[in-house]
């Protein structure tokens, strides 16, 4: 197996790891009471399927990445019945604008943002409110603006995980100038194309897949110009597909090593993740450590180290890949994942006795904790 300086003392992580989490939630909930009764108010702010968009991509809606009524209701009802006031806005102008014209209000009474919003497909647009929050000193929900778009930019992860001698496939930039970075480039190799600075697998379907050849390099031309972003190409693991949601209260904690199925096969194989499928949920959860339950131990500790490097904090995400003679590979971040009750999120949750508003309350704690 890869990585074997990542076991020193993963025998005892099971046990550990279990007190741990129980004991991080329940911190987290404690302090959710005390918001509820000190009267904290919960801002909302989310992108819904139904908005028309002047800014979007050709063939990959960003739509994508947007809630529909019944996930908005789900979270915005698990607020409310938590006991918390709730205030929503589905555009980041108008929430801006409130706060202006409502600074006294701001100042005089504890709020905290919920930020699930990021209009249009500008780079860095998952920062826009976290930057805000932070000049006006607003609490709100996972990492600050920096790491978000940090995160957003895979080469750079890759590069800075590679560097901290974690985990990654290898990894080629196709500049938007039809450059490849450094003059390499991934001869006779099989490779996975995507969209630099985008989630979801937005831009993502089976055509991405290829050995480099003179196709798949004119495939990745015309990424760069619908995307309007560096492509990667990304070496391509055959394996399952991993993710692993982790809480960032005193320390990084991961959740569960949450299996991907599609088709009802656990083993995926050449099988990805496509924006279809995403879009549509077209694909279950399953518990990984039931398959490979030593494996899962190490992907576990190896989340949490790059969670660590990479400096996200609030509710984050790793995805991995990973072959059949346990090499485990990083292949995405997230720094702001889906929440809604088809997430794998509330499946890890779920998965240690918790329901979905314990999820929603722990989301606003450890907004203000950290």
């Amino acid at each position: 197996m890869q990585d074997n300086y990542l076991l020193s003392g993963v025998e005892n992580i099971d046990r550990i790891l279990g007190v741990t989490q129980m004991k991080e939630i329940d911190s987290l909930l404690k302090i959710s009471e005390k918001q509820i009764k000190e009267k904290t108010q919960v801002i909302y702010l989310y992108n819904k399927k139904a908005d028309n968009l002047s800014d979007d991509y050709r063939d990959f809606s960003v739509l994508s990445e947007y809630l529909d009524l019944a996930e908005i209701g789900e979270i915005a009802n698990s607020i409310i019945s938590a006991g918390f006031s709730l205030h929503e806005f589905n555009n980041e102008l108008d929430f801006i604008n409130y706060v202006i014209k409502n600074k006294t209000e701001f100042d005089k009474n504890k709020y905290i943002i919920v930020n699930n919003i990021q209009t249009g497909t500008k780079i860095g647009r998952k920062s826009l409110i976290p930057a805000f929050c932070d000049m006006i000193n607003i609490p709100y929900t996972n990492s600050n603006p920096y790491v978000v778009s940090l995160c957003r930019n895979k080469y750079h992860c890759n590069c800075i995980l590679e560097n901290h001698n974690l985990p990654v496939p290898k990894t080629w930039l196709l500049t938007r100038k039809k450059k490849w970075l450094n003059k390499e480039t991934p001869l006779d190799l099989k490779v996975l194309l995507k969209p630099n600075c985008e989630s979801s697998s937005i831009g993502i379907d089976d055509t991405n897949i290829s050995k480099f050849s003179n196709d798949i390099l004119s495939k990745a031309f015309k990424m760069c110009k619908e995307f309007r972003q560096d492509i990667i190409a990304q070496e391509f693991i055959s394996g399952y597909e991993v993710e692993v949601p982790l809480i960032y209260f005193h320390q990084p904690i991961s959740l569960k090593t949450v299996g991907i199925e599609i088709d009802n096969e656990a083993y995926l194989g050449n099988k990805i993740l496509t924006n279809r499928i995403r879009s549509i949920d077209e694909y279950n959860f399953f518990d990984f450590s039931n398959i490979y339950n030593d494996i899962s131990k190490v992907i576990r500790k190896t989340a949490e180290k790059a969670a660590e490097i990479l400096g996200i904090t609030g509710f984050g995400r790793i995805d991995f890949r990973v072959k059949t003679n346990g090499d485990i590979y990083i292949t995405d971040i997230s720094t702001n994942p889906h929440i809604h009750k088809l997430s794998s999120f509330y499946y890890a949750f779920n998965s240690l006795g918790y329901n979905y508003q314990d999820m929603i309350k722990c989301l606003i704690a450890i907004a203000l904790k950290n």
